[in-house]
């Protein structure tokens, strides 16, 4: 039969039969049954039974080591119900009441122990056919935002964003894990959200219906589990991708802008550009970098600060030094406004803005200006945790400086007094009544008492009230005994309730003026931002950019921003304009095409996100969005194919680009058969620069695609050039003007260790190729004769191509014909 301790807690496991049960009991949390079993395995803790009696499994923690538990819990995607005892055991008449007070998911994280530098995003999915609406919210700073996407632009902002958690109304075929929530969450939308902000409509906001059913959502669901109002979330921003260059999912993996190769942090450009000394900044950095701007006011008024700091170094070293001393104040203002503020957090927060006072400085600029201008209303925060709290002691145990509060500090005085008190009282009463030998003593059934010996009883006052009589003496109390007894025995539990109601009434004052904190902590952000982006560009010798509405991007001397950190990188000019849009990129493997069309993108996007450039000069017409084909991949469990996921990337580009666009595509068709692929090529090439119109450069092996120079207006030709030498291949890595109608991938197999016997029986055979000769297939000891095209049987094929006019065949002819040409050769 269950105890009533586990009748309680089954009562309590059935409201959250999907999470892991943390029950307090004492200085442990247990968890039982099923919950044990996996915690133990997932923890690598002992598994036990809870008695004889009762072979329940149980596994506990230590409850001062909850959060690190938790934290790997929560790593591996798994909710945690936090069931605390709500009162004091030792005075509790019975079982201990017990209830849940949060439930923790990845989503809905607020201790520092918990999260790392980035956001950790809540995000939730509304889909209504091919619209989806998307919400965003980080409770650990407050910010909170949505909006409306396609499929495409869904998938690229949950990769920009990484969320922690995702939410959806229905199944979606993204690669992420995805909780369905109940129509519940999302067709209460209106009540939900007016309630939180109190608006009576919800136009204001600026966003559609698809877009605040998931808003409503996500805070609903964050409000559930946190078991809280999350009054910190003071405001919805919307998103609206008409402001932002739109970088999508491929083009953020194949740029390595977050994440490299390997999927590691480092070697990548937020990593170079990331000077912040803040974490607000470091997230804000990320925002800037995840949505470059498309407004030229906005974009210049950036860099004009970045210039301003980046010209004034004493200034600059000046502004870092003061940001280093602050904390993440973004996180500790929500932790005040939730209640769950520690004391070292207010430390923290008062020592950091005494440090964001120092930043009040006389800009230049409009955006360092206006941020400096936002720190105000500081003082009173400062003041009252200054004069209140002592952040080496926990709530209880001397949080509360002395002075703060007359009652706290004569129960302090008491406490640690208590031997003296009872030895002033007691000299008192000697003198009062004339009873030299009046005692007070004390034990456990009686307390307090004024013993007296029974020769001195006629003079004991009359307000002492008799309690036992002895053979020698007798013993009595009196009102003041009696009241300072029970300050002395209660001293402890009543500092330790005196100080949590005096601390818990200062972070709901602080949680008063949590405005100004927020409001300090954006302008913080700002300016380390900017710092941040001034430090790199005078560290590595970036230059302002110019940002305008024309078809232009002129960069001399342009370098890739993280490669040129770990080599000796060679700069290289792009002339790209309304005259020359589209360039055809060629050279051999290995000579660094995919490097420059990176740092061409990469360049544009620190122009439109406000930072300077790694370039001697950079002129950049706005560019809407950036689109890359770059590398092979294939997708197994969907049953595509690296050319199939190529195509299905080409096409995307093709349906969306437009004239602002830049499209960079690197190997085009080369997952099919040559003559395919060209055509394919071929074909693409037209239609973008007849078509679509955008800027674009195109990397290839194709070498007949050079001829369009000819053909097409707006075509370029440049190459990477290369020496040959007696001793092989060397890269020049300079762009130069003019195709290549060479590969050299013969030099580059040798360079790379592919056996010298391999690289000679190559050339041989790529010179018999080349000469249209017989070419000897060696099979062990026996040789067979083979050709490229048997000159006895398909003589007609060959006169027949010899006379073809390739240049005036459209791609679709061009197909057509080759298509013919195969069914030929096919019935020979």
């Amino acid at each position: 039969m269950a105890t009533p301790l586990m009748r309680q807690y089954h009562r309590i496991k059935a409201k959250y039969k999907d999470t892991i049960l943390f029950f307090r009991v004492g200085d442990f949390y247990e968890t039982f049954e099923d919950d044990a079993k996996l915690v133990s395995k997932e923890l690598n803790i002992v598994l036990t039974r809870r008695s004889k009696d009762e072979p329940v499994p149980m596994a506990g923690i230590p409850y001062h080591a909850l959060d690190a538990y938790l934290s790997r819990l929560v790593k591996k995607g798994y909710k945690v119900a936090i069931c605390e005892q709500l009162e004091d055991p030792a005075k509790a008449r019975g079982l201990v009441r017990r209830d849940v007070v949060r439930v923790v998911t990845p989503g809905t994280l607020i201790e520092d122990t918990l999260l790392t530098e980035d956001n950790n995003f809540l995000f939730s999915i509304y889909k209504h056919k091919e619209i989806y609406g998307f919400a965003a919210l980080d409770i650990s700073t407050g910010e909170f935002f949505a909006g409306e996407l396609d499929f495409y632009g869904l998938n690229a902002e949950i990769l920009r964003l990484q969320p922690s958690e995702i939410l959806s109304n229905s199944k979606l075929n993204l690669d992420f894990q995805i909780k369905i929530l109940a129509e519940e969450y999302y067709n209460d939308y209106e009540k939900i959200l007016k309630e939180h902000f109190k608006v009576a409509e919800l136009s204001g906001f600026g966003i559609g219906e698809y877009g605040l059913r998931a808003a409503a959502s996500a805070l609903k669901y964050a409000k559930e589990n946190t078991m809280n109002d999350l009054k910190n979330i003071t405001s919805l921003q919307g998103y609206f991708k008409d402001k932002y260059l739109i970088l999508d999912s491929t083009t953020l993996k194949n740029l390595e802008i977050f994440h490299n190769v390997l999927g590691e942090d480092k070697y990548t450009l937020y990593h170079t550009m990331n000077k912040c000394e803040t974490p607000m900044g470091a997230r804000l950095l990320k925002r800037w970098m995840q949505r470059p701007l498309k407004d030229i006011d906005e974009i210049n008024d950036r860099l004009d600060a970045v210039e301003e700091l980046a010209n004034k170094q004493l200034l600059q070293d000046s502004i870092r030094t003061i940001l280093s001393r602050i904390k993440d104040i973004e996180r500790i203002k929500t932790r005040v406004s939730l209640g769950r503020a520690a004391p070292r957090d207010l430390i923290s927060l008062k020592e950091s803005l005494k440090q964001a006072d120092k930043l009040r400085i006389n800009f230049e600029s409009k955006i360092l200006k206006n941020s400096a201008s936002k720190i105000y209303g500081i003082e009173g925060i400062i003041e009252l945790i200054e004069n209140a709290i002592n952040g080496d002691y926990p709530v209880g145990e001397g949080v509360i400086k002395e002075g703060y509060n007359e009652e706290l500090d004569e129960i302090k005085r008491i406490a640690s007094n208590a031997k003296l008190l009872i030895g002033k009282m007691e000299e008192r009463e000697r003198r009062n009544t004339g009873i030299k030998n009046l005692k007070i003593g004390y034990n456990d059934v009686m307390g307090y008492y004024i013993e007296v010996s029974k020769s001195n009883l006629s003079k004991v006052p009359k307000h002492y009230r008799r309690k036992q009589t002895l053979k020698n003496s007798e013993r009595f109390v009196t009102d003041e005994l009696k009241e300072l007894e029970y300050k002395i025995l209660s001293a402890k539990d009543r500092i330790y309730e005196i100080e949590n109601k005096i601390y818990r009434d200062i972070l709901k004052k602080l949680g008063e003026m949590i405005d100004v904190i927020e409001r300090t902590a954006k302008s913080i952000a700002i300016i380390d931002v900017i710092s941040s982006l001034a430090r790199v560009a005078l560290e590595m010798n970036y230059t302002r950019p110019e940002v305008d509405e024309s078809m232009d991007i002129e960069i001399r001397n342009g370098r890739h921003p993280v490669v040129e950190l770990y080599t000796d990188f060679v700069p290289n000019d792009t002339h790209i304009n309304s005259d020359a849009r589209f360039i055809i990129l060629t050279g051999p493997n290995m000579a660094g095409k995919s490097t420059y069309m990176r740092q061409v993108a990469l360049i544009v996007i620190l122009a439109q996100m406000g930072s300077f450039v790694p370039a001697d000069y950079a002129k950049i017409g706005i560019v809407d969005r950036i689109y890359t084909r770059v590398g092979a991949s294939d997708d197994i469990t969907r049953g595509r194919s690296t050319f199939m996921m190529e195509m299905v990337e080409l096409a995307n580009i093709l349906n969306t680009a437009t004239e602002r666009s830049l499209i960079l595509l690197d190997e085009i068709g080369r997952g099919t058969s040559t003559y395919d692929g060209l055509a394919i090529a071929w074909s693409i090439t037209e239609h973008i620069h007849n078509s679509i119109r955008a800027r674009t450069i195109f990397a290839t092996h194709y070498h007949h695609l050079i001829d369009l120079e000819n053909v097409l207006d707006n075509v370029r030709n440049y190459h990477i050039a290369v020496k040959e030498t007696q001793d092989g291949l060397i890269f020049v890595r300079k762009v130069m003007p003019g195709g290549m109608s060479k590969s050299y991938g013969i030099e580059v197999a040798k360079l790379a260790g592919v056996p010298e016997k391999v690289v000679k029986r190559a050339k041989e055979i790529l010179n018999l190729i080349e000469e249209e000769k017989v070419i000897e297939v060696r099979r062990g000891k026996k040789i067979i004769q083979t050709m490229l095209f048997g000159e006895e049987n398909c003589s007609d094929i060959l006169d027949e191509i010899k006379r073809m006019d390739i240049m005036n065949l459209t791609p679709l002819e061009a197909l057509n014909k080759l298509n013919e040409l195969k069914r030929k050769i096919e019935n020979r």
